[in-house]
């Protein structure tokens, strides 16, 4: 009797310990209709990319289902059929189930299973809506139809439409995942809040102080504050200049009038020594030219920039290009081959120099006068 009690109690340890060190999972599953031996995959969005975590190929009743470890603080994955998205966030073990059709993929589906997940669905679908607002309004400007400040203020309404929406969900009993995903959405590879925008500094500040306080061992939450601090400290620099520029302007008649200079800026080159901007600039004419190497129009624009310095490099022209890029090898293997001095931003659009050249799109140019003066 008592070696089966022995045996019993020995039994329950290892079910409580197996249950101890078992991993729990979420799981999402579904169907997608039209989509016969189509290939659809589960990704998760990580700080540093994009990782394909699984796929199927759909049978002919289109039916899915995926597992894996769910995370402790919000993390954000996606569904991908060819190129369509369905985003959604997981911070537990949870199961979502998805219906969706193969040719509406990203904005006719249906997801269940989260509030989360359907809250997350109308910030996609808004942001959705922005992109299609600004590439209809960049086709007709490149066909003449609008001018370059119907644009930019075309631009400026379909942004400030989104956040509207997004900022329901970051200022109004937000939800950490919700409100996380809301801020960092984009058009094209740009943020729609921008971290050096006084008023989107505070969606900022407010979405790092929900993470700081649920989830204070997350990734996130560091990247988050971080971003936050720098957001801050750039206000309160693009402030000061304000200031200055109101101030230099009210006495722009007098005999105590100055000059507003540039932002000096001191990045990496090629060989990952540090090359400042003054010692480029000081006593030239000088091109100052942010761009990114890792897109489609890099090679018109560097072509664009090569004619400029061929005809004036003589007459003392200079280049100093800040490249926001946060892939290095891509960097370097455009760039080693311009004549002209080239420097890397790792921080990409995070960088504070999209908040203190007030930067709004790339690539951006500005002409430094030989005489002008450093802030």
């Amino acid at each position: 009797m008592k070696k089966r009690l022995a045996l019993l109690s020995t039994l329950c340890l290892l079910l409580v310990m197996t249950s101890c060190n078992k991993t729990s999972n979420f799981k999402i599953s579904g169907h997608v209709s039209d989509a016969i031996d189509k290939v659809l995959y589960l990704e998760q969005l990580n700080l540093n990319g994009i990782h394909v975590l699984d796929s199927v190929k759909l049978p002919r009743n289109g039916e899915f289902a995926f597992k894996q470890p769910a995370p402790e603080a919000p993390e954000f994955y996606r569904l991908r059929l060819e190129k369509q998205f369905i985003p959604f966030a997981i911070d537990s073990a949870q199961h979502l189930t998805v219906t969706a059709d193969a040719r509406n993929f990203a904005t006719s589906y249906n997801i269940s299973g989260s509030e989360d997940a359907m809250l997350i669905k109308e910030i996609w679908l808004a942001q959705l809506d922005v992109n299609v607002k600004i590439s209809s309004l960049v086709n007709q400007y490149n066909q003449s139809q609008i001018t370059i400040d119907d644009l930019l203020l075309g631009k400026e309404n379909a942004a400030r439409e989104y956040k509207e929406i997004a900022n329901k969900y970051i200022f109004n009993t937000p939800i950490a995942s919700v409100a996380y995903f809301a801020l960092f959405q984009q058009v094209g590879k740009e943020l729609i809040f921008s971290p050096y925008d006084k008023a989107d500094s505070k969606s900022f500040a407010v979405v790092a102080n929900i993470f700081e306080a649920l989830y204070p061992e997350s990734p996130r939450t560091k990247h988050l504050y971080n971003l936050a601090l720098n957001s801050i400290a750039v206000v309160r620099a693009q402030e000061q200049r304000d200031r200055a520029q109101m101030q230099a302007d009210s006495i722009i008649n007098s005999d105590m009038a100055s000059e507003i200079g540039y932002v000096d800026i001191e990045l990496p080159d090629l060989n990952n020594k540090m090359i400042k901007l003054s010692d480029i600039a000081d006593g030239h004419y000088t091109l100052l030219s942010f761009t990114s190497m890792a897109t489609d129009w890099t090679t018109r624009y560097n072509n664009g920039l090569s004619g400029l310095y061929d005809q004036f490099e003589k007459k003392g022209l200079r280049i100093y290009q800040v490249g926001f890029d946060e892939d290095s090898h891509i960097w370097k293997n455009t760039v080693q081959h311009l004549p002209w001095t080239n420097v890397r931003d790792k921080n990409g659009v995070y960088s504070q120099l999209v908040g203190y050249y007030n930067l709004t799109s790339i690539p951006s140019l500005f002409i430094i006068n030989r005489l002008e003066k450093r802030l």
